[in-house]
């Protein structure tokens, strides 16, 4: 993650999830995160305040950019959601902008990196080959 430190500027950068793109990913237009699917090192990847800003009640999101592997920058909304027991977040507003340049398809394994830049929580998205 040279790239958002060097290019980008960012700290305190950790690797929030690895995992394949599912059909919801695609159905729903978000990228999902199940909050059981975040990395150990990655728990405090959100600042507490935001946390419970996210989680007073399911409507509420934070404005936050997302970064390809070309440093293309999309804005989008990062919320927290909760249906049958299982939490989860989402980065929502522009995904299918994301997906279509970067040909991401069913099956794709990708990993979700945060950051931070002057405070401002960021995400970088990395397609690992198949």
């Amino acid at each position: 993650m040279q790239k958002i430190e060097e290019d980008l500027g960012g700290r305190e950068i950790n690797m929030v999830i690895q995992k394949k793109i599912c059909r919801c990913d695609f159905s729903f237009h978000a990228f999902s995160i199940p909050e059981n699917e975040i990395l150990e090192d990655a728990r405090d990847f959100l600042k507490p305040h935001e946390v419970e800003f996210l989680k007073m009640t399911s409507s509420r999101s934070i404005s936050v950019s997302l970064f390809d592997h070309n440093l293309q920058q999309f804005y989008m909304f990062l919320s927290w959601w909760q249906k049958n027991n299982i939490s989860f977040y989402d980065l929502s507003y522009c995904w299918k902008e994301v997906v279509q340049p970067n040909n991401l398809k069913l099956d794709d394994v990708v990993q979700l990196w945060s950051f931070r830049r002057d405070h401002d929580l960021g995400f970088a998205l990395v397609k690992l080959t198949r």
